[in-house]
């Protein structure tokens, strides 16, 4: 098609009114991309972002057992590398990023350039893989399998026993307790949502009724709410002798929270698959929970994945408010940085960097959704 023909052209230079709001943005544009290099390279002083990259990335977490968070970041970074290469789409920017991300990261440290390193032998691997003729669908579920025993290792280190030195939560700041809640809320949001939702399609009123308070409960309440409820009232009504640090107390107000507006994305994916799917079912002779087992729920969850993974991106953000209540997170981390005289001023280049770090991992989460969907529709074509 001609570019005369194209709806860009016509939508941005057919007309002189439209070229010279095409030219007035463009100029806008680049005075706002010209200045904001300049503050960036020239005026910004990023020292407190160096100077305190240790303490906004773990707190006090003790520094002798810094060891087990980079033998975390070594398997997440080679996993996430594989699956880039393994469940990712073929496309000419994989090629350029990584090496970019490998030299970025041999620049901070030694670490941080095994970790590139980890990452672009993962994603390689993964991409040979895929063109094996030797390639099989267990792949993606020994994969799969991996994350989810990641889970609970990373857990043992960064808590340690088990031959490993305790660390209290306490103690578990900065980036780490926020990628903390949210891989612990995530993992239990999503057992809760799915069950709150097959509650609220239960054909007996006494579930159905349960399901649907709690949502209509929940959902009319701020999660602000939720959160000072379990750091200063679940204190107060627990029996005598009876302990619950703020980590487990915020973990739990989110799944709380979140649960319920993630069963209403599950029970939209249920709606969505055609009556006919049940009755066949039933024509065979399948039995209920087989029925929602092995076809309804599969399918819903396919249908819902864009939703969920946005009530999830959302979820990963609002571990931010557990500042308030007193937890150091990185939010939290970043307010005691600008306490400090030498940094009372630095506010713009400190959450400027927060800001990269927050939606850097926002879009992975949101990248790792698409290359999902396209999985599935690959699969199902």
């Amino acid at each position: 098609m001609a570019l005369a023909d194209s709806n860009l052209y016509r939508n941005l230079w057919d007309g002189w009114g439209n070229r010279l709001l095409t030219l007035t943005a463009l100029g806008i544009l680049g005075m706002i991309v010209l200045g904001l290099w300049h503050w960036v390279t020239a005026i910004a002083q990023w020292q407190v972002v160096q100077v305190n990259l240790a303490f906004l990335t773990v707190g006090f977490y003790p520094s002798e057992q810094w060891w087990r968070l980079w033998l975390i970041g070594y398997m997440t970074f080679g996993l996430s590398g594989f699956s880039w290469g393994w469940w990712g789409q073929r496309q000419w920017w994989t090629g350029i990023l990584v090496p970019i991300m490998v030299l970025l990261a041999a620049q901070v440290s030694s670490s941080w350039g095994w970790c590139g390193l980890l990452l672009s032998g993962g994603v390689i691997a993964g991409l040979w893989l895929r063109r094996s003729p030797l390639v099989c669908r267990g792949v993606s579920r020994l994969l799969a399998a991996l994350w989810l025993a990641l889970v609970p290792l990373s857990l043992w280190l960064i808590g340690g026993g088990w031959g490993l030195a305790l660390v209290p939560r306490e103690q578990w700041n900065g980036l780490l307790l926020t990628l903390m809640l949210a891989v612990l809320s995530i993992g239990g949001t999503l057992p809760l949502g799915i069950l709150l939702a097959l509650g609220r399609q239960s054909p007996l009123p006494v579930f159905r009724g349960a399901a649907v308070l709690y949502i209509e409960l929940v959902r009319g309440v701020p999660l602000v709410g939720v959160l000072f409820v379990a750091q200063v009232m679940v204190p107060l009504i627990l029996p005598t002798g009876w302990t619950v640090d703020r980590v487990t107390r915020a973990i739990a107000a989110f799944i709380i929270f979140s649960a319920a507006y993630l069963a209403e994305n599950v029970r939209s994916g249920i709606q969505a698959v055609p009556r006919g799917q049940w009755e066949a079912a039933q024509s065979l002779g399948l039995a209920p929970p087989l029925i929602w087992g092995l076809i309804i729920l599969p399918q819903a969850l396919r249908i819902a994945v864009p939703a969920m993974v946005t009530q999830f991106i959302a979820l990963f953000k609002d571990t931010s408010l557990v500042a308030i209540a007193g937890l150091i997170d990185l939010m939290g981390a970043s307010r005691s940085v600008l306490s400090q005289p030498e940094f009372f001023n630095r506010a713009p280049e400190l959450y400027s960097f927060l800001a990269l770090v927050y939606g850097g991992l926002c879009f992975m989460l949101s990248q790792g959704s698409k290359a999902l969907e396209l999985r599935q529709s690959s699969d199902l074509r």
